[in-house]
């Protein structure tokens, strides 16, 4: 039988307050990171449809689809993987 004072009831309280901190850290960081990655991307798309080489029947289309796969992307950042970061990030 252990004491209620002893060493060890401390322990699941200081894991918790530290692991509750590393979430909020990395949660934040992988949502700078990932808004950056596909504004770079959505960016890029831009310049190339600028371009007049790109005017093709096939390029347009092409342009089309990846715009909808950023969007579509964006969504799932914005809704299920943001909602579950934050989830983990107000466990507690």
């Amino acid at each position: 039988m252990t004491s209620q004072n002893g060493p060890y009831r401390s322990i699941p309280d200081g894991v918790l307050k530290s692991s509750c901190q590393a979430l909020g850290q990395n949660s934040r960081l992988l949502k700078s990171e990932i808004s950056g990655i596909l504004g770079r991307i959505q960016k890029q798309f831009e310049i190339m449809a600028t371009k007049k080489n790109n005017d093709t029947a096939e390029g347009k289309q092409f342009r089309k689809q990846l715009h909808g796969l950023v969007e579509e992307a964006k969504e799932i950042f914005n809704g299920p993987v943001k909602e579950s970061l934050d989830l983990c990030r107000h466990y507690k």
